[in-house]
């Protein structure tokens, strides 16, 4: 559904190989779902982030970021660590066309993989 603590888009990440001091860019305006299927998010319920094997970054993106959690906003999570965070109510997070991206930078110069499930819905 799309209600307020409902979610009916899920980006999801598992294991994801990234290089030594590289950065990724997530777009929520275009992505694929676990079935193959492509998907845009209108408004962001959740998220988790894992660091698997390097020290990594989720923060919001250079081009068309996206501010939910707040403008400017980054987490650094070691390795093995984990951040969650969460805003079940509508219209708490929007994406839009100017503000829809994260980016994922391994802060270790050695290549790392990481883990990533975004919640939303699409409309």
């Amino acid at each position: 559904g799309t209600s307020s603590s409902q979610i009916d888009r899920v980006l999801a990440i598992a294991g994801n190989a990234i290089a030594g001091s590289a950065t990724e860019t997530i777009d929520l305006n275009s992505f694929t779902d676990p079935l193959g299927v492509s998907r845009a998010m209108v408004d962001v319920r959740g998220f988790r982030f894992r660091a698997n094997t390097t020290a990594q970054t989720i923060k919001v993106g250079g081009t068309n970021g996206w501010t939910g959690p707040g403008a400017g906003w980054t987490f650094t999570v070691p390795i093995g660590g984990w951040i969650y965070a969460f805003a079940p109510a509508d219209g708490s997070w929007p994406v839009g066309g100017s503000t829809k991206t994260i980016d994922i930078v391994n802060t270790s110069g050695s290549a790392g993989t990481y883990d990533l499930e975004i919640l939303g819905v699409s409309a």
